[in-house]
């Protein structure tokens, strides 16, 4: 499985020949390591794989290999988060958060070149984008810090907001519900041309950074950071 071509604004849908390879690999062992980074709270990263699971299988209208791949791992998650939810008794740990990465790193690419629906390429770093921008973000913001980014912490966005006050069951729900607002701009994704798909990030992007901004100063308020 490999990304054969990328939708770029103006350009639309351009092959991307032998940097299809590397463009792929970086897709998956970045989305992979963004769901590790993200299992940090009680239900959070299983509830928002479930949730992510369930659009893929909307969007694809439940037909092909996606939507069946989706459907089982919307069932199992389900079956798993009913013991996870706070307060959990059983953890998803590195392999259980890793595995759900990987394979929606992969069902991404297959949705996009292989599956007889043919979802855009763009359709799962959509429905994951907080996660990304969290990720990205307290990447950014310990590098200028000057902390060690190799080492490990807890300052990610979601953990700085419950470090502030609100339980592990709230800032799950928080995230689950932008899932839920991330498919519903992966449904007018679907309905835009490839120049125009990248236009979808701009409204998410815009709330992300407010959101950023209110948990610093949040945390900020609390003595966090």
């Amino acid at each position: 499985l490999v990304v054969e071509t990328l939708p770029l604004p103006l350009a639309g849908d351009v092959p991307l020949g032998w940097l299809g390879y590397p463009i792929t690999l970086l897709w998956v062992l970045g989305l992979t390591n963004i769901v590790n980074f993200m299992d940090g709270l009680d239900g959070l990263a299983a509830g928002t794989a479930l949730a992510v699971a369930l659009l893929m299988v909307l969007l694809t209208q439940g037909a092909g290999p996606v939507a069946a791949i989706d459907f089982v791992l919307a069932a199992s998650v389900l079956g798993f988060l009913a013991f996870n939810f706070p307060r959990a008794q059983i953890f998803l740990g590195d392999v259980g958060s890793q595995f759900l990465g990987f394979v929606f790193a992969a069902v991404a690419v297959l949705a996009a070149d292989y599956d007889p629906v043919g979802l855009p390429v763009l359709v799962m770093p959509l429905l994951f984008f907080h996660f990304i921008f969290d990720t990205f973000f307290t990447f950014c913001r310990r590098l200028l810090a000057g902390e060690n980014v190799t080492q490990a912490h807890k300052s990610h966005l979601y953990q700085l907001l419950n470090q502030s006050g609100l339980s592990h069951a709230r800032v799950s729900l928080i995230h689950i519900a932008m899932t839920l607002a991330q498919g519903a701009g992966a449904y007018v994704m679907l309905r835009l041309p490839p120049a125009r798909q990248w236009d979808v990030f701009l409204p998410f992007l815009a709330f992300e950074a407010l959101y950023a901004a209110l948990v610093m100063r949040t945390a900020r308020r609390h003595g966090v950071v």
